[in-house]
């Protein structure tokens, strides 16, 4: 090898044009990172990016060796016997804790060859009881209530606290926090509280260092409560007379259903929100700015959580079912999980479904989750035996895949992180 292209093996892929030549050698997966995406460098020197067309679920790069470059990593070419434990090859061998034969991460053996859904962290944050969580980048922030006051807190990707529990009451003394949103670099969280006459509404918003930055009140006769929040910010509840959907702070969205209650809120990146109402149990689909674009009867009357799949379709769940229809309600598939388990949160990530919630008896239930592919097959399940007895509240997906859930345990608000 000529020392222009032994300097090349070793530069950043940013450099490979300057150089003038493919092969781009790795020592360290830190190494391969390739529009965002993290790698793995193989054994035999040069890195690989996840690919479910590949039986293996990882793809050589193009700027691999020749002989590799663009080609699916099989058990050959990622190692001897004689070599590292090939994670990959179907084979459980050195520190690996499990091999399905494939590289693919969130099937039930990711692709470092550990179980999906481990616990990657876990923290009591605050006294209370949970109701709901929302991630950005860099931090988690949870919502609940303890007695009369709500609580807000905020954690870092890690775990470990941004800022301390803000514990707030209303001006009648009872307030409690239901939905929280992160929308831009505000931080929106609503519910309901004793106002001077009547039980109301409330909304705030916050900074990123928990400042308030805008409190809102609702003082109209009859808006009760808040329940849900998504970016937008679109706030859901309740009136005496229906499902209140409305638009906070720069947001003009406003929507009132008749004689309904809303049970849950869900929004996409794109503006699509979807609502999952009771009494005559039906989703409404608002294209962005709040046009109605869809309505169909829901198939789950006891239906509980919702979510909107990237492809248009929507997911929702009641507590042991999970369904999946086209905007026009019609069946794609449905999946049914053990009678000890209580789904508290469905959500669509990475074209999959990820599930959340609880399993096991009263009492002594723990955090339980689940995947399933875009047909609705199972990918796998796991339940959290580690973990204290916890009630799940809700779940959020992170942008490295991982989950972090929010329930409440022993009287206090406790946040675990799992594995994709």
């Amino acid at each position: 090898m000529t020392a222009g292209r032994s300097a090349c093996a070793i530069a950043t892929l940013a450099a490979l044009a300057a150089c003038g030549v493919a092969p781009y050698a790795c020592i360290e997966d830190d190494q391969c990172v390739l529009g965002g995406r993290l790698g793995r460098c193989e054994p035999v020197g040069f890195c690989s990016y996840p690919d479910d067309a590949c039986p293996s679920g990882a793809r050589f790069s193009e700027n691999a060796d020749a002989p590799l470059a663009g080609r699916c990593v099989d058990a050959q070419t990622e190692g001897s016997s004689d070599g590292p434990p090939a994670c990959g090859d179907a084979v459980v061998d050195g520190d690996e804790q499990c091999d399905d034969g494939n590289r693919r991460d969130g099937d039930g053996c990711n692709a470092d060859c550990r179980p999906s859904g481990e616990t990657r962290w876990s923290v009591t944050v605050a006294e209370g009881t949970a109701a709901a969580i929302a991630s950005s980048a860099t931090m988690v922030i949870a919502v609940g209530h303890d007695d009369d006051a709500s609580v807000i807190v905020a954690v870092d990707a890690g775990g470990a606290p941004s800022w301390g529990a803000l514990v707030q009451q209303g001006p009648g003394a009872t307030r409690a926090a239901r939905g929280v949103a992160i929308d831009g670099d505000d931080i929106w969280v609503v519910g309901e509280e004793d106002g001077p006459i009547d039980p109301r509404a409330w909304a705030q918003r916050l900074d990123a260092t928990g400042m308030v930055v805008e409190p809102i009140a609702f003082d109209t006769p009859g808006d009760d409560r808040f329940v849900a929040v998504v970016p937008g910010p679109i706030a859901g509840g309740a009136t005496l007379d229906g499902a209140w959907l409305r638009g906070l702070g720069d947001s003009t969205f406003e929507h009132l259903v008749p004689a309904v209650e809303l049970r849950a809120l869900t929004g996409r990146d794109d503006g699509v929100v979807a609502a999952l109402l009771v009494g005559d149990p039906t989703v409404r689909v608002f294209a962005p700015g709040g046009a109605l674009a869809a309505t169909f009867p829901v198939t789950l009357p006891a239906a509980e959580t919702i979510a909107l799949a990237r492809d248009g379709d929507v997911v929702i769940a009641d507590p042991v079912t999970v369904v999946r229809t086209g905007v026009d309600g019609t069946l794609r598939w449905s999946a049914s999980f053990a009678a000890d388990v209580r789904i508290a949160s469905v959500l669509e990530h990475e074209g999959d479904v990820r599930v959340a919630g609880t399993r096991g008896a009263d009492g002594d239930a723990r955090p339980w989750i689940a995947r399933l592919a875009a047909d609705g097959s199972l990918l796998f399940e796991h339940t959290l035996a580690d973990e204290p007895p916890t009630e799940i509240a809700a779940a959020v997906a992170r942008d490295d895949g991982s989950l972090v859930l929010v329930g409440t345990s022993a009287a206090t608000m406790r946040l675990v992180a799992v594995e994709r």
